[in-house]
Formats: structure tokens, sequence, C-alpha cells
């Protein structure tokens, strides 16, 4: 790259169901994005193939020069060993431990770090959205998964094995658990997108009438947000009382990690949020206080992320230009 030409660093989201990939400029400002899904049963060669295929996608929609791309940074499920790059856990994908750094830096010769996926999201509304204003606060991303980021003295805490932040796994419902499945009764089990898919899927078999009868019906293919909020704007029984419970769900969350971290500001975020907050955010604001101390709700903020599915890879793209500048 020469001197005079600005530097341009790409940040990645790698999701259960999509890849997301985007462009940015030095002051972080989003020039072009390309996504494709994930296919995560065509195993993961495939799946690094693709994600490197979303990337130059993007280079090129963005219409920057690929010399002045200076770091690549990826977000990925589970937790990231980030002195090694490599992902482990990623049960969303199906993947043990894979060394994602080295395999998608040899794929496109340019430098990648690797970073847990809601780290990174939260690191994207803590820095682009609130300008690293409040000293404490916690993101809470509601999607295929659920997972999260803990902001405290302004810096982002991972924990000594890299895997803070994983809200998803916090028991809510220990009467759900079983020997076979140590995570049911879990937070992601009972308000993750497939936890709603799982909920509308019983009772449509069970013989509860639902506009979402011919989705439901087709096993082949997934109930996503989308599917669910046209169902809402219709007064779909079934489908208001699945997002309710998972309100009430998401609210008990929210006051445990009020009650634990104490906060300034709690920001919710991920496709479910996204999609379905107009039908949430009333009833997550009106009882996450309800099993919390009164004086621990005090100046605390609960909001949502005004970047929506950009969180990601604004701190993805965040993240590569720290790295390139240190």
């Amino acid at each position: 790259m020469r001197a005079n030409e600005e530097a341009h660093y790409i940040g990645v989201d790698l999701g259960g169901t999509k890849i997301l990939a985007g462009v940015f400029n030095s002051t972080l400002k989003l020039k072009a994005t390309a996504k494709h899904k994930t296919k995560a049963k065509s195993g993961c060669k495939a799946v690094m193939d693709r994600m490197a295929a979303t990337i130059e996608e993007a280079i090129e929609l963005s219409q920057v020069d690929r010399c002045t791309v200076v770091g690549v940074a990826i977000g990925a499920p589970g937790t990231v060993d980030m002195d090694k790059g490599v992902v482990k856990d990623a049960t969303n994908l199906g993947w043990g431990s894979v060394p994602l750094a080295s395999e998608m830096k040899r794929r496109l010769g340019l430098p990648v770090c690797v970073d847990n996926d809601c780290n990174l999201a939260t690191l994207g509304v803590y820095h682009v959205e609130l300008r690293a204003k409040p000293q404490h606060m916690v993101g809470i991303f509601v999607g295929t998964g659920i997972g999260g980021g803990i902001i405290i003295n302004g810096q982002l805490h991972r924990g000594r094995n890299f895997s803070a932040g994983e809200f998803g796994h916090m028991v809510l419902n220990e009467d759900l658990l079983d020997k076979d499945n140590p995570f049911v009764g879990s937070f992601e089990s009972l308000a993750g997108r497939r936890a709603l898919e799982r909920t509308l899927r019983a009772a449509h078999k069970a013989g509860v009438k639902t506009s979402l009868g011919k989705i439901l019906g087709d096993k082949k293919n997934g109930i996503g947000s989308h599917h669910i909020e046209e169902a809402l704007m219709k007064g779909d029984k079934l489908a208001i009382k699945t997002v309710r419970e998972a309100a009430r769900i998401i609210s008990i969350a929210v006051g445990n990690v009020i009650s634990i971290l104490a906060p300034e500001q709690v920001v919710l975020g991920g496709g479910v949020v996204g999609a379905l907050k107009k039908h949430l955010m009333p009833i997550i604001l009106e009882r996450a206080g309800d099993r919390v101390l009164p004086s621990n709700m005090k100046r605390v903020r609960i909001t949502t992320s005004k970047l929506a599915d950009v969180a990601g890879i604004t701190g993805a793209a965040w993240l590569a230009r720290e790295r390139a500048q240190s």
C-alpha cells in the first residue's frame, strides 16, 4: 500500500446460518457488504472456502484497491483462543477445534485475527455506537444461539479461557436438565431462534392453528425470525404466545446479568431481537427488574443496538484496525 492511500479493514461475522463480510475505511465507515449462507453441514473446509469467497466479493463490491486492505478480523461462535487463532466448541457449526486464523490467512494472503462473534459485536456497539462512553457495559445477542460480551472499566473482559460472556449457557430452568444434554434448560435452549422454532413446531404438531402452518410443515427449511415477525403482524396467537414467553426468559437473563455485573448499560442485539424487538422490548423492560434488588436497577439502561446486523462486522473491523496499528 502506498503512503498516500487510505487503509481498509474487513470485518466478518461467521454465524450458524449466515456469513456476513464488510469492508470498512480507516474511520470505520462501512463501504460494502456481502452475505451468503453458512451451510455448516457442508463441513469445515467448505465453510472456510465460502467465507473467503464472501470476503473477496465484499472487496469487489466496495471498489477499493485490494492492496489497501491491511487486516481482517473474524467473529466466530464458540470459544476462541485469540493467541493461537483457534476456534473451539463452536457447536452451532459442528466444530471442535479449528485453526481458523491460519487457514483464512492462507486463503486470503492477508493478516487475519479471530475472536468470539459476540465479543466483536460488543466491541462494535461499545466503540462505534456508544463512543466508549459507559465504563461498564454488557452486550447480549439473541440469534441462532445466544452469547454476549462484557466491558469492564472500558475494556473487553475475555476471561482466563477466552470464554467470558457465554450468557446462553446460564441455566434458567434446572427442572429441564437431563444427563444426556446438559444445556437443556439453558437461556439459549429456551429463547434462541432454534428454541422458538422448536416450540412452534411442537405446538403445530399438537394441532394448534397458526399462520405458520405451511412453513412448520416443511422440515427441510428452518424458521427465520422474519417468519415469526410476519406471523405477529397477522395477529397469530401461537406466535404471540411464543414471543411473549421468550421475552419473559430474556428478562430473567438480563436481570441476572445486572445483579452479577452491575453495568451502566445492557445492550440487546442479534437476529431475534432485531426482528422482534417491538414485541420483545416492552416485556423485557417491564420485567427485567422483577428478580433484582431495586437499588441494583437504578441508573441501568436497557437498550437495543442501532447497529443491528452490522454490529459484529463493525466490531471485527475495529479489532482489525487495532491490530494493524499496534
